[in-house]
């Protein structure tokens, strides 16, 4: 009980909203300009006049029906096929705090949406290109505007931490109590189960393909961890949020499992207190995630 009880502390309930829609009431902005901010920022994500080739979009990655995701195991970016890590859904990134990435090399929201405007690999446009349509700091606060508003309502856990105990059915209970006690709250924190900075993670057996190349943009030296290959690689990883994570996959960093209760089984015997939980430990678990 005592655990629990600290867990609802943990929990903040957010009221509910309507994802990606700036005009939905005035008395949300502060002023009729920031509305119009917004605005601005929601034609620039579907904008593919904003990439030096006009091939691509915020939305070309970050797909509404996919959550703001791709669904794809590996990015679909430019050039070679390189050793990149899955894209982050952008739903309720507002909501979590700072450093943004996998590997948490943005320190700000802005810096995270400002830094693949100018890669080559996803919008690729050049500081000459982007001046024309505003200027990068312009078009990067018009966005940071309208990423904001992508939220999702309320889920269950939220109703729970408000006291109304008939939120959670028996099974997802008993699924949070295997999240505290299998201690998942140390890397999936408060209130969004997210990280708030990046740790080492262990993975192991990854395929020859997540070492193909050095990718210095990533932070990591794919060359000297390509010595490890079937063996073991530690990367420093800020731990994704894991709400809406029924709808966000593939799971794991580089996307080793498509589904969810094939990743808690893999995840769990590498991290869990546990070592290995049960079939109906783990179904439990996947309920109340």
């Amino acid at each position: 009980m005592r655990s629990v009880l600290v867990f609802i502390l943990l929990v903040v309930a957010f009221p509910e909203m309507s994802a990606a829609d700036c005009s939905s009431s005035q008395g949300d902005y502060e002023s009729v300009a920031e509305q119009s901010t917004c605005l601005e920022g929601q034609k620039l994500f579907y904008n593919k006049s904003l990439s030096i080739d006009g091939q691509a979009s915020c939305a070309s990655c970050h797909v509404k029906d996919l959550h703001y995701g791709d669904g794809r195991r590996r990015p679909h970016l430019r050039g070679e096929d390189l050793a990149l890590s899955r894209t982050l859904s952008l739903k309720d990134i507002s909501r979590r705090s700072a450093p943004y990435f996998w590997n948490g090399r943005a320190e700000s929201l802005e810096g995270a949406i400002y830094w693949p405007l100018y890669q080559t690999r996803e919008i690729g446009a050049s500081p000459e290109h982007l001046d024309q349509r505003g200027g990068g700091v312009k078009i990067t606060r018009a966005l940071t505007s309208y990423i904001k508003t992508l939220n999702s309502g309320e889920a269950p856990v939220d109703a729970y931490a408000r006291g109304d105990c008939s939120s959670l059915s028996n099974e997802a209970l008993e699924g949070l109590k295997i999240f505290q006690a299998a201690d998942c709250q140390s890397c999936h924190e408060g209130s969004e189960f997210a990280g708030i900075e990046v740790k080492p993670y262990l993975y192991e057996n990854l395929p020859d393909a997540y070492f193909k190349i050095e990718e210095a943009r990533y932070g990591q030296d794919w060359e000297l961890h390509a010595s490890a290959k079937g063996k073991s690689v530690t990367l420093e990883v800020k731990a994704p949020s894991l709400r809406n994570l029924p709808a966000s996959g593939p799971f794991g960093q580089f996307g080793q499992s498509r589904d969810l209760n094939e990743y808690i089984a893999l995840h769990s015997r590498k991290v869990s207190t546990h070592r290995t939980l049960s079939k109906s430990a783990q179904k439990n678990l996947v309920i109340f995630l």
